[in-house]
């Protein structure tokens, strides 16, 4: 299981010391690029994270995004992380009006559904199980099969 940390500026610094103390080439990439401009972009979230897998299927990278980005302002998700909460009333034409195959409406929907009665577990749940056990429970969502449930683990560094 990956185990995350969080290191304060001080900890950065004293990491990037002795990481650049160890290896040379590292040393001189570090003393080029400067401080490291990567940031904690949070945990990736389990319901937006999975309509993206589920929009993405059989699509370009530019069609899945543009219909994801549909599919979050119909949500008012401007931040890009829709909530299953946010599906409330919302219907299969509307899914579709934003480029949604029937099947992947159907799929969206399930999933919100699942998510909301706790079938689909929670994310603090699913952390702490092994990757087959995800994909158990993952799989019982229409549309939802063990590609998708990979793209899930991977996108959380498992």
């Amino acid at each position: 299981m990956m185990m995350t940390i969080t290191l304060d500026d001080e900890q950065k610094i004293k990491a990037v010391t002795y990481l650049s103390r160890q290896d040379k080439k590292l040393a001189v990439l570090v003393e080029r690029v400067g401080e490291c401009r990567l940031s904690d972009k949070g945990h990736p979230d389990l319901f937006g994270t999975l309509v993206d897998a589920i929009v993405s299927q059989q699509l370009s990278v530019k069609a899945a995004a543009t219909i994801f980005g549909r599919f979050c302002g119909l949500l008012g998700a401007e931040d890009k992380k829709p909530q299953p909460a946010q599906m409330s009333g919302v219907t299969e034409q509307q899914l579709r009006s934003v480029g949604l195959s029937r099947a992947k409406s159907l799929a969206v929907l399930d999933l919100a559904d699942k998510i909301e009665q706790g079938i689909v577990l929670p994310l603090t749940v699913l952390e702490a199980m092994p990757d087959e056990d995800v994909i158990q429970n993952l799989i019982q969502v229409r549309g939802i099969g063990r590609w998708s449930s990979g793209f899930y683990l991977d996108l959380q560094g498992r």
